[in-house]
């Protein structure tokens, strides 16, 4: 958890120092990029939904709630960065930056669903939409 911290620590750092010196994207362009981002943001809002919901019926338990921190934590790094290179104008590195955050909600996903489906199992006829996950 020290490691996550000092590296977003640093990420902030050089991000500050490549703030300074980047030449502000233009207004029309920025929009232009905006659908990857918004798509995350939406995407987590959906993984902390179902993340709530396993936490208040008892399904998640100390190793998937680490777990799942850990993969937020560095997702929220690249989340940031991502953000930081698209008004910088740097449209390729925000795209790469845009999938590595996706790889970690991947991560997160794949918890998620085999938790979903570790209830669904315990729970006689009930069924969750893991498909909409």
């Amino acid at each position: 958890m020290k490691s996550i911290s000092l590296a977003y620590i640093l990420l902030l750092g050089i991000v500050s120092g490549a703030c300074s010196q980047a030449t502000p994207i233009p207004r029309t362009q920025l929009a232009q990029h905006l659908e990857p981002i918004l798509s995350i943001e939406k995407r987590v809002d959906h993984l902390k939904y179902y993340t709530d919901m396993l936490t208040k019926l008892g399904q998640i338990n100390d190793e998937n709630t680490d777990a799942l921190k850990a993969h937020h934590d560095v997702y929220y790094v690249y989340y940031v960065a991502a953000n930081v290179q698209l008004a910088g104008g740097n449209v390729q590195s925000y795209l790469a930056h845009v999938k590595l955050a996706e790889s970690e909600l991947d991560k997160m996903e794949a918890i998620l669903k085999d938790n979903l489906s570790k209830y669904g199992e315990s729970e006689r006829g009930s069924h969750f939409p893991t498909s909409e996950m």
